[in-house]
């Protein structure tokens, strides 16, 4: 989403490619997404100039508290979506966000999506 919020507009060092398709980004060569032939992995996102992506967290969040995530589910199956954190920044692997799924509260958008019976980590997209 960073790419694809800041990328059109900022320039210089430390200023990520435009992305254009963010929802494209659920293809991926590890952890992160990738686009084409972009791909977000730590070791290999380059800004705008080819240098190396700074680490730039956007927040910074206490276990067990209360988030807004802003996200697009575009799909014509009712599917739904998981949201799982890392604490380690760049040094993130699949095996560190397996464990870590957030739990899906509430929809502020749409009312009638609702937390899965008995799956409480999937926002619904019913």
């Amino acid at each position: 989403m960073y790419a694809h919020d800041e990328g059109p507009t900022c320039s210089g060092s430390g200023c990520p490619p435009a992305e254009y398709c963010h929802h494209c980004l659920n293809l991926n060569d590890g952890v992160c997404g990738k686009f084409g032939s972009r791909a977000y992995e730590s070791s290999s996102w380059l800004d705008k100039n080819g240098a190396a992506m700074p680490w730039l967290p956007q927040e910074e969040y206490v276990e067990g508290q209360t988030i807004l995530i802003k996200s697009y589910l575009d799909t014509h199956h009712n599917g739904h979506m998981e949201i799982r954190a890392c604490n380690k920044g760049p040094d993130c692997t699949q095996a560190d966000f397996e464990g870590n799924h957030l739990i899906f509260v509430k929809d502020t958008v749409f009312a009638g999506n609702h937390i899965g019976e008995f799956y409480a980590v999937r926002g619904s997209s019913k």
